[in-house]
């Protein structure tokens, strides 16, 4: 099974049309949500083990400012807290399909065959397959913004976006620039520096500080 085929690839592009309209589906009826309600973000998250069953998050405006009070720059997109997901049974979308269970079994296995054949000086066909899932989730997220189905379902703010990570890649930060508007992706900067730049960090601000990082090393930033 090789990554770069055909045939494989054919696989991924006819899974990401089923994520996208299955997410598109599921969120058209609001009967879910309250009325006090507004979303600020659809947030999928995604892993090697789950790379095409993800977890989705729907962040209220609520949460969001909430976040938003964090010396964290991403912390939205790192804490995973929220009132309307599929983690916690309160988002109506099932993704757990047939095709996506069986591409989550088979990129599991070159991920498994990747860690097996690449030594501390060569990782690439890792960090190949990363790469693959990150294009292929930042395609997934351009898509859902430009159909533009869920701000017409969904009570959104203004500010409403669509935003992927992979939780054992620690991508949020390319993500984010990719995907939020430069203006957003600036004031996201600005705080980052602070936060690099804060007296007496914690140790989890210390690794968090790390894998950013190490996130503009692996994208070039």
């Amino acid at each position: 099974m090789e990554i770069c085929s055909t045939e494989f690839n054919l696989r991924i592009e006819k899974v990401k049309k089923i994520i996208i309209d299955t997410i598109e589906r599921g969120l058209e009826n609001l009967s879910f949500i309250q009325p006090e309600d507004k979303i600020a973000c659809l947030f999928i998250r995604y892993d090697s083990n789950y790379a095409f069953t993800p977890f989705l998050y729907l962040f209220t405006e609520s949460e969001k400012e909430k976040q938003d009070q964090s010396d964290n720059p991403i912390a939205l997109y790192t804490h995973c807290e929220a009132k309307y997901s599929t983690d916690n049974l309160t988002l109506p979308v099932d993704l757990e399909l047939d095709e996506c269970e069986a591409l989550d079994e088979d990129f599991h296995q070159l991920y498994e065959e990747a860690y097996n054949e690449d030594d501390e000086d060569d990782n690439s066909k890792y960090l190949r397959l990363d790469k693959k899932l990150f294009d292929t989730y930042l395609d997934i997220c351009q898509q859902l913004t430009r159909n533009g189905k869920l701000k017409q379902a969904l009570p959104t703010t203004n500010e409403f976006h669509v935003m992927a990570c992979g939780s054992r890649q620690y991508n949020e930060w390319e993500f984010v620039h990719q995907l939020l508007p430069e203006p957003e992706v600036k004031k996201i900067e600005e705080k980052y520096q602070r936060f690099v730049n804060k007296p007496n960090l914690s140790l989890e601000e210390a690794a968090l500080i790390n894998l950013i990082q190490q996130c503009m090393e692996t994208f070039g930033r």
